[in-house]
Order: structure tokens, then C-alpha cells, then sequence
């Protein structure tokens, strides 16, 4: 059971980091794209107050970026507590669970091979 939690842990992570890749290469240069006169502006003439209205009054590519790093800054952080701390005991049985579930299913579950195989 120990092997499967690890491995369905392992998949968990690799799919918090597919998901993040994914807006790096896709969300974040159309946000920059809807930012470039702002930016050209804050390139020119830099000011914070200028930054902050520049995201300000432009609300869905601030979004955006926001969206991009603060997922970015999440996955860093837990991939670094997972490896300093290991997992938590609720975040075992959480994955126990859901181990058992697929293990439950048999090979009808889509991560029956990601888990058990």
C-alpha cells in the first residue's frame, strides 16, 4: 500500500507540474501580449504607481498573471515541504483512500496501471 500511495503521490505532482507548464506556455504570453502597453509604457517610465494601474485597469491579463505564479509558487512550495517533511499523516490517508478506490475499481479505473500496475 505504501508503494502505491508514493506512486500515486508521484502522479498527483507530475500533474500539478503538466497543469503549471501548461499556463507558463499558453495563458502567460496572451496575458503579456493584452499587458504590451502597459508594459511599454513601465519600460519607458517606470513608476510604481504606473505599475499598479497598469494591472489595475486591465483586470482579466492580471488575472492571469496572477493565476500563472501564485500556482507556480504553490507547486514550489509543496514540492520543497514534501521533500523537507515528507508527507503528512492526513495527506497518507487522504491518499490511502483514494488508493483504495482504484484498487476497488480494478482495471476500470483510468490510474489503475499508474497505481497498481
Amino acid at each position: 500500500m505504501k508503494q502505491a500511495v508514493l506512486r500515486l503521490h508521484n502522479w498527483e505532482q507530475r500533474r500539478r507540474w503538466q497543469m503549471v507548464t501548461l499556463l507558463w506556455l499558453l495563458l502567460l504570453p496572451a496575458c503579456l501580449v493584452l499587458l504590451r502597453y502597459p508594459i511599454g509604457l513601465l519600460l519607458e517610465y517606470f513608476t510604481w504607481s504606473g505599475l499598479r494601474y497598469g494591472l489595475a485597469f486591465n483586470p482579466i491579463p492580471t488575472a492571469g498573471l496572477v493565476l500563472t505564479l501564485v500556482l507556480t509558487l504553490s507547486s514550489l512550495l509543496s514540492q520543497c515541504f514534501y521533500g523537507i517533511y515528507g508527507l503528512t499523516s492526513t495527506e497518507v490517508r487522504r491518499l490511502e483512500k483514494r488508493a483504495r478506490r482504484i484498487q476497488a475499481r480494478g482495471q476500470n479505473s483510468p490510474l489503475w496501471w499508474k497505481v497498481w500496475g
